[in-house]
């Protein structure tokens, strides 16, 4: 495993890659129209050095450290940017001359800025 993203507000939507920064959505099962949901840009960890490290097996239980149970501690990417969008966001962002664009589930489409 090469780093490790815990915690997303939601289910992660489909995800797209330019010039080492991941951009994905989030959405919660059976929600839709006018609820509040994630867009991230997540920095690689090549492109932005992390500065929290987490175990690589994230349900370890209480008691254990990471290295004595087997595993190892994989850094967590940096959150570059993390913007409310309206509806569930479950589609592939586009990338393409320098803008992101994302449609949700509330019937926008976001152009963004990279």
């Amino acid at each position: 495993m090469r780093w490790l993203l815990p915690n997303l507000a939601a289910n992660a939507g489909g995800v797209s890659v330019a010039n080492g920064v991941i951009y994905l959505g989030t959405f919660s099962p059976f929600q839709t129209g006018g609820t509040s949901h994630h867009f991230y840009a997540i920095a690689d960890t090549d492109v932005l050095p992390p500065s929290v490290f987490v175990c690589s097996y994230p349900s370890l239980p209480t008691g254990f450290t990471c290295s004595s149970a087997g595993f190892r501690n994989v850094p967590v990417p940096v959150i570059v940017k993390d913007l409310t969008l309206v509806g569930s966001i479950q589609s592939i962002p586009a990338v393409s001359s320098g803008r992101v664009y994302v449609s949700t589930a509330g019937g926008h489409l976001y152009a963004l800025g990279l």
